[in-house]
């Protein structure tokens, strides 16, 4: 049946009004396509600023964790200390030799955060299910760098007996080194989605090589 024939069937203002209904509806799917796309965005921004931090966290994480070998192995009286500024940030020390050097080194060793991405986990769940599961296998690699840190800091502040056993701290120190490339990656492939760019600090650095005139 064609417009026409319609058109003799139908009072013009029944078609008048179902157009109209027709309109309103396409009208209504955009709008609710347009605010998800933009929930969607806004979210990615909160994770991909998370990251960022968390990142950096990563990076102290492991210095910390390298400087630590390396002054255990090199250092026989090395000391080290983990002290808490008035707010609230956590810095490593360290003294290669305690009986004369006056000051220590170190370096903050910052928290890491999820809070924001877990507080959104419920939205993200009914916007995107395929983001969801790329959050949550994130979370659980950044919980297990979180963990490195709390033993890490526990050892430090306690004087733990893996800092003088070999075994043991090389155990731990294998370990921390074996999961590291996964918690990277997990990382560096969500900011992705989220940025369509790789995490700076993990991107390789470029060689640049300085060539000589002929």
């Amino acid at each position: 049946m064609n417009i026409l024939a319609l058109n003799n069937l139908l009072p013009l203002t029944v078609i008048s009004a179902v157009s109209l209904f027709i309109i309103k509806e396409i009208i209504e799917i955009t709008k609710k396509y347009t605010a998800k796309t933009r929930q969607i965005k806004a979210i990615k921004i909160i994770i991909a600023n998370e990251l960022e931090l968390n990142s950096q966290a990563l990076r102290q994480l492991y210095s910390t964790l390298n400087t630590v070998k390396e002054l255990l192995s090199e250092f026989d009286k090395a000391k080290f200390n983990i002290i808490t500024t008035y707010d609230q940030l956590e810095r490593f020390r360290y003294k290669m030799f305690p009986d004369t050097d006056n000051f220590y080194s170190g370096w903050s060793l910052p928290k890491f955060n999820i809070k924001r991405t877990e507080d959104l986990i419920l939205t993200i769940a009914i916007l995107d299910s395929t983001l969801l599961t790329k959050v949550q296998e994130t979370l659980e690699e950044i919980k297990t760098a979180n963990q490195i840190r709390s033993n890490l800091i526990d050892a430090v502040i306690n004087e733990d007996s893996f800092l003088d056993d070999d075994d043991l701290k090389e155990g731990f120190y294998t370990y921390a080194i074996d999961v590291k490339e996964d918690i990277e990656k997990s990382m560096n492939k969500l900011y992705w989605i989220c940025t369509n760019r790789e995490l700076e600090i993990f991107k390789p650095k470029k060689i640049i090589t300085k060539q000589s005139s002929q």
